[in-house]
């Protein structure tokens, strides 16, 4: 999906130069970017700009996440708390005080979801006590998003056992097509800023309910699409490759 998405935006964005003289949105779209795009790797401070299919630069954080994760889940089953909290700290420190890195950042988020998962499962005294203390915490002050953002996730496994099968099931259809929707949506608004230069219509229309919930509906229609006709498809194609490999 990744690689389908990438060419799609590189297509575009050459038809956007050809036909109004300008790439659209991201600007960095040559062959360096595009193998630094290529290889998930746009995100991990090798790129000089924003280019091709931007938002991806997530996605290549999250990577370097899963590595570090796999790498030191020894030490997380064996000391746990004292070095989840220990690493926590040293994240927040770091990307607070010393170095701003989105990668950091994302380390300190994935590294307190742990947390949270520990605390729900084992320890559901500390569970509540930490939830109390990061919702008076969020509601003094300026926003903070490194106490927001576990208070939701608490909140949302402490509201699950009251949820119906049937709003789980909407639930479920919407998740499945996140990934999609998230490599879909900056080459459905190229297409539709490519056809604004093309067609000279007035920019007054994206602020409409009428674009806003079209947009949304024509996204997600797509990604339903290309969720079921396309991920699915390449997941079990994959997964059977490598079963009968193994």
């Amino acid at each position: 999906m990744h690689l389908l998405t990438l060419i799609f935006v590189l297509i575009l964005q050459i038809i956007s130069k050809i036909s109004t003289n300008n790439f659209q949105v991201f600007f960095g779209n040559d062959l360096y970017h595009f193998v630094l795009n290529l290889l998930f790797i746009s995100g991990w401070g090798f790129e000089k700009t924003t280019s091709f299919n931007q938002p991806i630069w997530s996605v290549s954080i999250e990577i370097i996440i899963y590595i570090f994760f796999y790498l030191l889940i020894n030490f997380i089953k064996n000391y746990k708390y004292l070095f989840l909290i220990l690493l926590y700290l040293i994240l927040l420190i770091f990307n607070k005080f010393i170095l701003s890195n989105p990668i950091l950042n994302a380390g300190a988020f994935f590294v307190s979801g742990i947390i949270v998962y520990f605390l729900f499962f084992e320890k559901k005294k500390l569970f509540y006590y930490l939830l109390i203390i990061l919702f008076f915490i969020n509601i003094l002050g300026n926003f903070k998003i490194n106490a927001f953002c576990p208070l939701m996730v608490m909140l949302c496994l402490l509201s699950e056992k009251y949820i119906n099968k049937n709003i789980k099931g909407i639930f479920s259809f919407l998740g499945n097509l996140t990934y999609s929707a998230f490599l879909l949506h900056f080459p459905l608004t190229l297409i539709i800023l490519i056809m604004q230069g093309v067609l000279n219509f007035s920019s007054d229309i994206y602020f409409s309910y009428k674009f806003f919930f079209t947009y949304f509906i024509i996204l997600i229609i797509l990604s339903h699409f290309s969720f079921v006709c396309f991920e699915m498809k390449m997941k079990n194609y994959i997964r059977n490759l490598i079963v009968k490999k193994f």
